[in-house]
């Protein structure tokens, strides 16, 4: 009988270092695919930052023949900071807690 005991709690010891070998192997896939995020997503930030760039000085280049550097900047710095100002009221809808449909 007592042998018995001992192989059931040898079993059940075995299967909670298991547990845990498998909750750190998560943890550490889970904390690689976020840092794998956070790269690409700021690749991607970095690129679209260039492509807004070349944009806005293009733009710039080919209204310099009928306006003014001054005023073209002034331009795509209201149009700039318009478009910033709509992401960030979109990103804190979108960040914003959901409430409940049900009362209470």
């Amino acid at each position: 009988m007592t042998s018995a005991v001992e192989r059931v709690l040898s079993a059940s010891q075995q299967l909670v270092v298991d547990r845990l070998d498998l909750l750190f192997l998560e943890a550490k896939e889970g904390m690689h695919r976020g840092i794998e995020a956070a790269v690409v997503g700021g690749v991607a930030v970095g690129i679209v930052f260039c492509g807004w760039l070349c944009i806005n000085a293009s733009i710039a280049a080919y209204f310099q023949t009928t306006t003014s550097l001054p005023g073209i900047l002034a331009a795509l710095a209201a149009i700039n900071l318009a478009a910033g100002a709509l992401t960030i009221v979109a990103a804190r809808q979108l960040a914003a807690p959901r409430r409940s449909k049900r009362g209470g």
